[in-house]
């Protein structure tokens, strides 16, 4: 998959077939306008193409605003990726472009840089400068140029629930995982290192490895979590999938931490995972997070949690 960050300074040697949008976890209904945009790209001949931003748009207008983000950037590329995605063109979300009229972003960015011939979106798109384009602007200037405009409405839940990146962080601040698998598509996941930590679980007789959290994204609610781990770029668990446990929050039994922490118990596991990445699955929340009166109380609700974890995992949530 070719990425291109300047796409002023490497213009599109032919025709492309684009969808436009943040696309921040691709979810389900991020997944109906790329599907329509490859289907569209393959009969006329052109190179499926995403056009996205960083940084989100939401971080350039609002920077000191708490995390949103679902996933890193280098998460969502690799979900491009899978879905079939050729190029992902990521201009730098500033000033500059912020100011971009919506004719200027229609004629500078997708005619004159991107060549392009078929643009998809989604329904509530809006573009240019304080989001003045509309998506009657857009297929007013498509039949203009020639180029093919199509609209993908909303993929919307049994329940009635319109699938956006704002209801998966509802669900995942509501530790609801079934419900975040639903919207996405797939288990809520993180990638992240594995760093040395304070060895308490160790101590207690949980090993457990402790990842580096990505900043700027989105995490689910504090709590104990049955998860799906993988370690990427390792030969000696290469296409390996442990059944694990996971704590996320401040520990307030041991000290109450500053920062919320990610601490995973990979059950039948033994090995030395520092300085690994690994691929975190989250299937279903346990229990809230709560403090003991002692470190006993602590150690038999851990192994409490692992049976739990054990049963979810095998049998379902």
């Amino acid at each position: 998959m070719q990425l291109i960050r300047r796409p002023e300074r490497h213009l599109s040697p032919s025709p492309l077939a684009v969808a436009i949008g943040n696309f921040d976890g691709l979810h389900m209904g991020h997944r109906a306008v790329i599907t329509e945009m490859k289907s569209l790209a393959a009969r006329a001949g052109l190179t499926p193409t995403v056009l996205t931003f960083e940084p989100h748009p939401r971080s350039f207008f609002a920077p000191h605003t708490p995390p949103f983000k679902l996933e890193p950037l280098h998460m969502k590329l690799r979900r491009l990726r899978a879905a079939g995605v050729e190029r992902v063109v990521i201009p730098r979300f500033n000033a500059d472009f912020a100011a971009l009229s919506p004719e200027q972003f229609l004629n500078d960015v997708l005619a004159s840089q991107l060549k392009a011939k078929i643009v998809v979106t989604g329904e509530n798109f809006a573009f240019g400068a304080k989001r003045a384009g509309t998506s009657d602007m857009l297929r007013t200037w498509g039949i203009a140029q020639g180029v093919t405009v199509e609209t993908v409405k909303p993929v919307v839940m049994t329940d009635g629930t319109i699938c956006s990146s704002t209801a998966v962080r509802q669900a995942l601040m509501a530790g609801d995982m079934a419900r975040a698998q639903q919207l996405l598509g797939r288990p809520y996941a993180i990638i992240g290192p594995v760093v040395h930590g304070d060895k308490r679980g160790a101590g207690l007789g949980f090993p457990t490895a402790n990842m580096n959290l990505p900043p700027q994204v989105k995490l689910p609610a504090y709590g104990v979590y049955a998860v799906k781990v993988q370690v990427r770029h390792s030969a000696a668990y290469s296409n390996k999938t442990f059944d694990a446990v996971a704590n996320f929050g401040l520990r307030p039994t041991v000290g109450h931490a500053s920062a919320p922490r990610l601490e995973v118990h990979l059950f039948d596991f033994t090995g030395n995972l520092y300085g690994l990445r690994l691929d975190l699955c989250f299937i279903a929340r346990l229990r809230e997070e709560k403090r003991f009166d002692s470190l006993s109380q602590l150690t038999a609700q851990i192994a409490i949690d692992c049976i739990e974890a054990k049963k979810v995992l095998e049998h379902g949530a």
